[in-house]
């Protein structure tokens, strides 16, 4: 009887409730949450330094809480801070320098990546412009060919006619020859026939 008077009464003292606020378990190691605003009432739970909460009411040296899972009960002003304790603070500082390195590595080695990347594109540019050289002097060795080849044809077709043209020309000497021989043969002939005529001639004109 005489602890729900007490009850009443620290209630009556907290007239006004104060509106939920955030705040953080202090640096202390552990603090329970019990099930009302003194030392008599039972742990419902202990909440590690750094625990967030939010207050829901305020009552002298005691505050009524709710975690974040939900739970609701009263711990002591004093075990509580409106700044995250400093072995949490140190703690996140940590974590985010520990994110913070590893965002560097990544950044290093995708800079690595992209030196790599930039050094193959640049060696894939010099082997293209080397190609580009080789083809242009494939072209030109080609129209080069071309005219060699064309030229080659021109002789070829220059020699096969100048050869024709030797063959004609030995076969008219040839000719020429054979008719000079038969000439010279019929004259010879035709002179000897006429100088044994007149002989015989001679001959007869001196018997008379």
């Amino acid at each position: 009887m005489h602890k729900l008077i007490f009850v009443l009464l620290f209630s009556a003292v907290a007239s006004i409730a104060a509106a939920a606020q955030g705040v953080f378990v202090s640096d202390s190691l552990e603090i329970p949450l019990r099930s009302g605003p003194t030392t008599e009432y039972r742990i419902l739970a202990m909440l590690p330094s750094g625990t967030p909460l939010d207050v829901l009411e305020e009552a002298q040296d005691w505050s009524r809480v709710r975690t974040q899972s939900g739970q609701e009960g009263w711990v002591r002003k004093r075990d509580l801070s409106r700044e995250l304790p400093g072995a949490k603070v140190i703690e996140r500082l940590k974590r985010e320098n520990d994110q913070l390195k590893a965002t560097a590595e990544q950044a290093t080695t995708r800079a690595k990546a992209l030196e790599g990347k930039e050094q193959e594109l640049s060696t894939m540019t010099r082997e293209y412009t080397s190609l580009q050289g080789k083809a242009q002097d494939a072209a030109d060795l080609g129209k080069k060919y071309d005219a060699v080849a064309a030229r080659l044809k021109s002789m070829t077709a220059e020699k096969e006619a100048l050869a024709a043209e030797t063959r004609e020309l030995r076969s008219g000497v040839r000719r020429q020859w054979f008719l000079t021989g038969a000439g010279v043969v019929g004259i010879s002939w035709l002179a000897g026939f006429v100088m044994g005529r007149l002989q015989r001639k001679n001959k007869r004109s001196s018997l008379y």
